[in-house]
């Protein structure tokens, strides 16, 4: 709820409420910090630290959070690295993983994306091509394409089975 969730501490107070197995925040950058003298850049990461340390860590439920990538970035490109995504700095220090989100306005018209590993602390990234269907919430992977040991070429691990959440 918007009305009611604008900090960190809003967050961590519902977390131990309700204790979800996950939390999503989609546009991180919108929630406020509790420190009102900061530049927005430092606030960002005063967000970012409070989210890892209070739910991520102390909490132990994992965290995904959103944010926009930086105006570097066209809305037809379909690659760039983690220093495109907006406030990338604080989310590179903290992320276990960024990811980026892809689509041309051919992915668009055929309801695809393309789902890229950006940057992992423990695994190899790799990119995906999805079906991202906001109608039907179809979600489901449609193959990898590849991985950082076979970049040029389409990359098949076999079925994974499906996706479930």
């Amino acid at each position: 709820d918007s009305e009611t969730v604008r900090k960190p501490s809003d967050i961590v107070a519902l977390v131990r409420q309700h204790r979800p197995k996950a939390v999503f925040l989609d546009g991180v950058y919108i929630l406020e910090s509790d420190s009102s003298t900061k530049s927005s850049w430092e606030k960002i990461v005063d967000v970012i630290k409070d989210i890892k340390h209070e739910v991520a860590i102390g909490c132990h439920v994992p965290v995904v959070i959103t944010t926009q990538l930086s105006g570097k970035v066209g809305k037809q490109d379909m690659d760039a690295d983690s220093d495109a995504a907006a406030y990338a700095k604080a989310l590179g220090d903290l992320a276990d993983s960024m990811d980026a989100l892809f689509g041309d306005d051919q992915y668009k018209l055929s309801n695809k994306r393309l789902l890229s590993g950006l940057e992992a602390r423990e695994f190899q990234p790799i990119k995906i091509q999805i079906n991202f269907n906001m109608t039907t919430m179809d979600f489901s992977e449609i193959k990898v394409i590849s991985n950082d040991d076979n970049d040029d070429e389409d990359f098949d691990e076999g079925d994974p089975g499906e996706i479930r959440y």
